[in-house]
């Protein structure tokens, strides 16, 4: 979407199949369907504000209109969007340049062209399985590029080196192919060539690229196959860090790593130390200890390490950084000896290793601090050798696409593998040795070379195989031969095989006894049908038991209809046990018992079924029932409920990572499941990786749109927000602070407005970058709930929405020890056709 403001969203509940979003902003109506991009849908709409969106439901969906309310131009009318449904086809593609800028010695996965594909239609989407691609416009490609790969970023026009198309091409000179198997998505897909840029690469010289065809059933030209740009190769440079006090005698008094050993641990020798004269070698993949001694002058001394085994001059990246601990005596800092593990991945050659003590608090790898040192040293890598495959126990026979094919790799320098792919698909490699991969085959459409290859950070090596791909309706978890080890492991490959593509049949996950610590949740852009449904259930005799302990859920449906459960023992949840969104599902024949925060089951959708389930001992109820159409029968359900003192606090969390690009807005979103009326709002432990703060302007948004200003503006040049809390009661503004925001705040605007208010549905954490040039991401944020507690204390069966609810044959039994615990809880009318 665009970064102007929104006034109104509506869904349209009839479209049973996917997600159509309706939004009202100040340029008009937008509308997203599925996996779609965001598109302008003014039908008969003016270009004007939008304050209001209703959709009039018609018993023939056909008939249902879109309304909206316009800012001093009445209400307009108009039909839904319309999806193409029909078969997808190839429309354009065209090769861009977006980064043009300096590319340093030495580093990997440098953007070089993003390819655009543009399909229309949804249905038998089409897969692209080659590009034709050559090192036009670069200098020196034999002595300037090590390896070229490809990127698939699905519809967003982002780069990312997440997911890999194809294999790696070693030192590509001139033409080269890579080839693999991607399904595409209806609009615009994105595909991302990278360089790695050699050590020894020469300075000054360019790197560049050019896409001449693409295969999508046929060979495909781009419009533009060389778009204007290219990158210029420069040395690296690391940044400074330095004391900004000249007071000698505090700091590193010695550093043993390896073969280094520096210093008599007696003195210190100034401010900042360059060191990288001293080497020493290691391997990738193994650990070697650091010890660090401070010269602390009775103060206390922090120390930390950082070593960019990525070679990209920054120490930023996930393992690169080692709290080494901190000493207010003279000696080893508190954490040392500190094992510092070598990525598998590392890079090989000569890289830099810092280290930095500071006085009272850790320092950053970068910039001035009051008093301590910073020492850089070089270490060289020696990477992993390439894999080497002597034999394979299984190359033929049946290998089904969805995936469960154990197989077992034997071979030499296997302990570093990154992938394992058979016929084009990444297996799951469950366990490696040195000598030894155990993998199992995931879900895929095994369109690819019949070979399995083994790949690790410096090469790959393959077998043939004569394995015949084929697919089944029964899935087994934990059944021997070619079955799952987890119910989500299977329930993942079957999503990797179908996708988003209609049952034909049904499809039975059939789960075997054991006891499965993990939460179930099938991937909601499956298409089961009223015929052919998601079946997960119990192998016949079999008892499967699901330890939800420490998890939110044991069995999560999400908005995914016609989907049967039945079968398993579940117990311990944070929250409920099972919850069912979608609508025409069925629960049956669950044991459900001990969640510590929710009810055994929670039916949050219509025209479902609920029969012969025991539920007992669950926090709030045993079944909870907030819908139409749904039949109750047959369940048992005693000793629900818990006793409730005074107010209640509920914390949910956002873990992720949501990017923040220039001009636009980003959203990260919590869902609250629990309907309780809010007294207090905080939020707490935000963290957001931003440069130039002032840029952000970060607000909360109530499921109901009511939006609270947390902080705008506020940082000038400072960076991120780091374990950031907003409450109304703190004395603190944050207008006061500076960056990082570490600490408590009152915000610019009241969390107080959200008082009185319902909690459930979807929260977002709203975050506008209003500058250029600098980008950032959401990681992390947790929305603290204060509330009242309700009148009652649980129930066995509790109906709290919904019309024509029909209850029949249970045995329901209040729990003891308080008038407000109850058998029955009703908000609304049911249907009884017998006893209760």
């Amino acid at each position: 979407l665009p970064p102007v403001p929104a006034g109104a969203i509506v869904i349209n509940e009839q479209n049973t199949t996917e997600n159509e979003i309706y939004v009202g902003t100040d340029l008009g109506v937008f509308v997203k369907v599925g996996n779609d991009d965001w598109r302008l849908f003014n039908d008969g709409f003016p270009v004007v504000s939008i304050t209001d969106l209703e959709i009039y439901y018609d018993s023939n969906p056909d008939n249902s209109k879109l309304y909206a309310a316009t800012y001093g131009r009445d209400t307009w009318e108009s039909d839904l969007y319309i999806v193409d449904a029909s078969s997808m086809t190839y429309v354009s593609s065209t090769v861009f340049q977006n980064n043009p800028y300096d590319v340093f010695q030495g580093t990997v996965k440098n953007e070089i062209i993003g390819i655009e594909v543009v399909t229309n239609g949804s249905s038998s989407p089409l897969d692209i399985t080659s590009f034709s691609l050559n090192t036009s416009g670069s200098t020196d490609a034999a002595t300037d590029i090590s390896n070229a790969k490809l990127y698939y970023t699905a519809t967003s026009n982002v780069f990312s080196t997440t997911n890999q198309f194809g294999s790696t091409v070693n030192s590509p000179n001139g033409n080269f192919n890579i080839t693999g198997t991607q399904t595409l998505r209806c609009g615009k897909n994105y595909f991302w060539l990278t360089y790695d840029i050699a050590g020894g690469a020469t300075e000054n010289d360019y790197v560049d690229a050019e896409c001449t065809s693409l295969t999508i059933g046929t060979a495909k030209t781009p419009t533009t196959t060389a778009p204007v740009g290219y990158r210029q190769i420069v040395a690296g440079v690391y940044c400074d860090s330095y004391s900004s006090n000249l007071v000698d005698g505090y700091g590193i008094s010695k550093l043993v790593f390896n073969t280094i050993n520096n210093g008599d641990g007696s003195t210190t020798s100034g401010h900042y130390n360059d060191y990288t004269a001293q080497s020493t070698t290691v391997n990738a993949g193994s650990s070697y200890d650091l010890d660090v001694t401070l010269k602390t002058g009775s103060n206390t001394f922090y120390a930390t390490a950082w070593i960019d085994w990525n070679h990209d001059y920054d120490f930023d990246d996930a393992g690169e950084t080692f709290n080494l601990g901190s000493n207010a005596s003279d000696g080893l800092a508190s954490n040392c000896p500190y094992s510092v593990p070598v990525p598998n991945d590392a890079l090989g050659g000569d890289t830099r290793m810092r280290i930095v003590a500071t006085f009272d608090s850790p320092a950053t790898s970068c910039g001035e601090y009051r008093y301590g040192e910073t020492e850089d040293y070089t270490v060289n890598v020696i990477p992993n050798t390439p894999p080497e495959i002597t034999s394979v126990d299984i190359t033929s026979g049946t290998a089904y696409k969805d995936g469960g094919k154990d197989i077992v790799i034997s071979g030499t320098n296997l302990s570093g593998a990154t992938s394992v792919t058979v016929a084009g698909v990444n297996a799951r490699i469950i366990s490696n040795t040195a000598t030894k991969i155990d993998i199992e085959t995931a879900g895929g459409a095994y369109s690819g070379a019949n070979q399995l290859v083994v790949t690790n950070a410096v090469g790959s090596d393959s077998e043939p195989l004569t394995f015949t791909y084929s697919t089944r309706n029964t899935i087994p978890v934990n059944g021997g031969t070619d079955s799952d080890p987890t119910i989500q492991d299977a329930l993942d490959n079957l999503y990797s095989w179908k996708g988003t593509t209609e049952f034909t049949s049904p499809i039975t996950i059939e789960v075997y006894s054991g006891t499965y610590n993990e939460t179930v949740t099938p991937n909601v852009n499956l298409s089961p049908t009223g015929d052919n449904q998601l079946i997960i259930q119990n192998h016949t005799g079999e008892s499967p038991i699901i330890n939800a302990t420490g998890l939110n859920n044991g069995m999560y449906i999400g908005n995914l209809d016609n989907v049967i459960i039945k079968g398993f023992t579940v117990y311990g949840a944070n929250n409920d046990n099972v919850y069912s969104e979608g609508d025409y599902n069925t629960i049956s024949f669950i044991k459900s018992y001990g969640s510590v925060g929710g009810s055994g089951i929670y039916l949050n959708g219509a025209n479902s079924s609920i029969t012969n389930n025991l539920c007992y001992g669950n926090y709030e109820h045993g079944i909870y029932v907030n819908g139409s159409n749904n039949t109750i029968k047959n369940n048992t359900a005693d000793d629900n409920g818990h006793s409730l003192i005074g107010p209640q606090t509920s914390i949910y969390s956002y873990s992720g990572s949501e990017s923040i690009t220039d001009k636009t807005i980003s959203y990260a979103d919590i869902l609250v499941p629990d309907n309780v009326t809010v007294t207090n709002v905080r939020v707490l432990n935000m963290n957001i990786t931003h440069t130039y703060d002032a840029d952000l302007d970060i607000y909360l948004l109530h499921p109901d749109a009511t939006e609270v200003e947390l902080s705008t503006g506020n940082g000038g040049s400072g960076n991120n927000y780091t374990n950031t809390n907003f409450d109304d009661a703190s004395g603190n503004s944050i207008k006061s602070g500076s960056a990082p925001f570490t600490g408590t705040y009152s915000p610019e605007g009241d969390l107080s407005d959200f008082d009185t208010k319902a909690s459930n549905g979807t929260w977002r954490l709203k975050v506008y970058d209003g500058g250029n040039g600098d980008n950032g991401t959401i990681t992390s944020w947790q929305l603290e709930i204060t509330y009242t507690a309700n009148d009652y204390a649980g129930a066995g069966l509790y109906i709290e929405s919904g019309t024509n609810n029909t209850v029949q044959n249970n045995i329901l039994v209040a729990k003891t020890g308080s008038d407000n615990y109850y058998a029955l809880k009703t908000e609304t009318g049911i249907t009884a056709n017998s006893n209760y």
